[in-house]
């Protein structure tokens, strides 16, 4: 759960040109905002962040929300990844 939060946080730090460390929930809402994505994006990241930190701080998390966390977070990368290309935010 971790690796998957800091791998987004990474991602759209590197992308966004933002330090990891201050990257809020607020400022990425915002930074993903002003660069025209799509409020499905948005709350899709937002979305992918919330669940690794329910994983990481409640138990009982099974090793299929896992590996569906995982799945999901690589496809949202794939897919902001396509869109910033197409748009060279």
């Amino acid at each position: 759960y971790a690796a998957v939060s800091k791998a987004i946080t990474s991602y759209l730090g590197d992308k966004f040109n933002r330090p990891v460390a201050g990257l809020t929930r607020d400022l990425i809402r915002h930074t993903m905002a002003s660069r025209a994505l799509p409020d499905e994006e948005i709350d899709r990241a937002l979305f992918y962040l919330e669940w690794a930190d329910s994983g990481r701080f409640a138990p009982a998390a099974s090793g299929e929300d896992a590996e569906a966390l995982m799945e999901g977070a690589d496809s949202l990368i794939k897919d902001l990844e396509n869109m910033m290309a197409r748009e060279t935010i």
